[in-house]
């Protein structure tokens, strides 16, 4: 199974930093927050900045509740990481070829990632790649391994790398001619150059993946959200951040589509529209979908991940702008006790396969 269509939008969202303090941008309607959504689940972006990446109707195509994505639990990536890390010791130990054990590195990799175990995660996919470079048959694991390395090192701040990798991967997709791998690097990068605070090149990095993924039949809704979500971050922090709101209603009925009701992208498309409804003025909008947004993340990511600790800061300090003091002290509480049980855990994280 291939996780990274599951951990790309999760990985997406770390790449955001929202709590800047600032008003970003003003214009919150009243019609923005209660229009209606179309028959076919699409809510169309009417307003200036989203006309050129406005969903397509076949994005919405309804999904049987047997082919949605079901996204693994930690305990469960765990469960997967200590198996795993056994079968690559022993792919070791019987000297297995360099492809295939790029390919288990590559795969362990995704485990890590999706546990948020992302030094594990960097240090499996640098062994995975040292072991496909110079083989030209081996590229296209190369063009995703990149990708997702440089999605690594955006979260963990390592920018300038992270930039060098999306940048590396986009190259080695344009050779092989994959237009979805090239779409998919584009999203990452939008993501990365947004934490550089360059967002018009995010932004323009975000239309032209949301462009391509909307009309690629080979994109996954993992794929589609990814993108919709860095397009949405990049509009409210150029002073569009009105385009921003129905682009993010259509991404969350997405989600739902695609994902179980629990599921962390549509926490993510959640709160991200009740962050828009912040930046635009609109306070009860934001308190609806913060509030819901974070909740729905509680689900799989309560556990501590990045994530879900950043979504609730943010909703703590959202909830002091707007004097409702002492429901701010109670999520403040949980961020902590919250915090209390990740530093636990993290004396008991597994030690990795001796990758160095």
């Amino acid at each position: 199974m291939n996780l990274r269509p599951m951990i790309g939008p999760v990985l997406a969202f770390l790449l955001v930093s929202y709590a800047d303090g600032e008003q970003v941008c003003r214009g919150g309607d009243e019609s923005l927050r209660s229009a209606g959504a179309a028959a076919d689940g699409i809510v169309p972006a009417a307003t200036a900045g989203c006309d050129k990446v406005a969903a397509k109707p076949e994005d919405a195509r309804v999904a049987s509740p047997q082919s949605r994505t079901a996204v693994p639990t930690r305990a469960e990536f765990l469960r997967q990481i200590a198996g795993y890390e056994t079968e690559v010791r022993q792919a070791r130990a019987a000297h297995a070829s360099d492809a295939t054990l790029a390919k288990m590195y590559g795969q362990l990799a995704s485990y890590y990632g999706g546990a948020s175990m992302h030094e594990h995660a960097e240090a499996a996919l640098e062994q995975a790649i040292s072991l496909l470079r110079g083989h030209a048959e081996s590229s296209r694991e190369l063009a995703d391994d990149m990708d997702f390395l440089g999605s690594l090192h955006g979260v963990m701040g390592k920018l300038r790398q992270a930039e060098r990798e999306g940048l590396e991967s986009v190259r080695l997709w344009e050779g092989l001619g994959d237009s979805l791998g090239i779409a998919r690097s584009w999203s990452t990068l939008s993501g990365i150059y947004f934490r550089q605070k360059k967002y018009e090149i995010s932004m323009d990095f975000a239309r032209k993946a949301v462009a391509e993924l909307s009309g690629n039949k080979e994109a996954n809704f993992s794929d589609r959200v990814a993108a919709r979500l860095n397009l949405a971050q990049a509009l409210c922090h150029t002073k569009e951040c009105p385009s921003a709101i129905p682009l993010l209603k259509d991404t969350i009925a997405m989600a739902k589509l695609a994902f179980r009701a629990n599921d962390f992208p549509v926490g993510e498309a959640e709160f991200l529209l009740g962050f828009a409804y912040w930046k635009t003025g609109d306070v009860a909008g934001a308190y609806e979908f913060m509030k819901q947004g974070v909740a729905t993340m509680k689900e799989q990511l309560g556990w501590g991940h990045p994530a879900y600790l950043n979504s609730l800061a943010n909703y703590a300090q959202f909830l002091r702008e707007n004097r409702r003091l002492e429901d701010a002290e109670v999520v403040e509480r949980q961020i902590r006790q919250t915090e209390a049980v990740v530093d636990v855990h993290a004396i008991q994280k597994p030690g990795g396969v001796g990758l160095r």
